[in-house]
């Protein structure tokens, strides 16, 4: 594949459809199919199967678009410093960081960020799992906001932060007139489930301790803030990070202490063949100023 080939077939595998991957590259819908033809062609593979007038990814294509996607955050890299070189006067900062940040801290950071330095475009990922701290070992990232464990000789750590797990609601919610949950609370009420060890590195057996083999799981989510919004509607509750709900994020959801061991361990990191620029420090300084604001007292070391 060349690099157009692979520009059209990301598109593809983003929209789900040759119209919209035509509309996302500002092309025709001939000249999308066309190049996809061709990439078929080239390559010898079948990418796609056409069913009722949709384009379902083959397993190859599937594990063809893992690495496509790697390589292209390295495209986007060289547009995105081809452009700086060519205007000088705009500064960048590339952020990576998990999605539960997304929904509180981040946005009011950037807000913070942006009056103490109009001239900064920041850019802001949401990823999870692993792909945090290696967007900062391929410099796809200038700092990466995580609360994984890291142990990787060429990932600095720049600041650490430790917050409590809390457990949410619906106000209506048997548990809500509780002062403090344990995990022994939760037994007998539906419990809204998401991956702790993928967001926090944190087990299940860490979550919900000797209650574990009892709890009842009545709806699965893919990110905390999503575990939230389920809660709010009245389908269970959920065990979430403090930070994922600080800043009222949540209006009208319970928010209640989970006593329990474990702790969540945020950490601003980059990678040390890539000093943090002025903007980098700017960014954990104003991190630093709203941790303190709305997660107070949870600072670690």
């Amino acid at each position: 594949m060349n690099l157009r080939q692979m520009e059209v077939f990301r598109a593809v595998m983003l929209t789900g459809a040759v119209g919209r991957a035509a509309e996302f590259l500002h092309v025709s819908q001939p000249a999308v199919s066309k190049v996809l033809a061709s990439a078929e062609e080239r390559t010898g593979l079948r990418l796609f199967d056409r069913v009722k007038g949709r384009l379902i990814p083959t397993e190859d294509a599937k594990r063809l678009y893992a690495e496509v996607a790697h390589l292209w955050e390295k495209v986007e890299k060289i547009r995105m410093l081809s452009h700086d070189l060519a205007n000088p006067v705009s500064r960048r900062l590339s952020v990576v960081t998990s999605p539960s940040l997304g929904v509180s801290l981040l946005p009011r950071l950037i807000a913070d960020l942006q009056a103490q330095e109009p001239d900064l475009m920041t850019r802001v990922d949401f990823h999870v799992g692993g792909d945090l701290d290696q967007s900062v070992l391929d410099q796809n990232a200038d700092l990466a906001v995580t609360s994984l464990p890291i142990d990787h000789p060429n990932v600095s750590t720049l600041a650490r932060y430790e917050c409590a797990l809390v457990c949410v609601m619906h106000p209506d919610h048997p548990l809500a007139a509780r002062r403090v949950i344990v995990p022994a609370d939760l037994i007998g009420h539906k419990l809204i489930e998401f991956p702790h060890t993928l967001f926090y590195g944190l087990s299940q057996a860490q979550v919900y301790e000797k209650a574990l083999d009892r709890l009842d799981v009545s709806v699965e989510v893919h990110a905390s803030h999503s575990a939230c919004w389920f809660a709010s509607a009245g389908t269970g509750v959920a065990v979430v990070d403090a930070l994922t709900v600080a800043g009222n994020a949540f209006p009208g959801l319970v928010i209640k202490p989970y006593k329990v061991g474990a702790k969540v361990r945020v950490q601003i990191v980059h990678s040390m063949f890539c000093p943090p620029s002025r903007a980098g420090m700017s960014f954990v300084a104003a991190f630093d100023k709203r941790w303190k604001t709305m997660v107070k007292g949870n600072k670690a070391g």
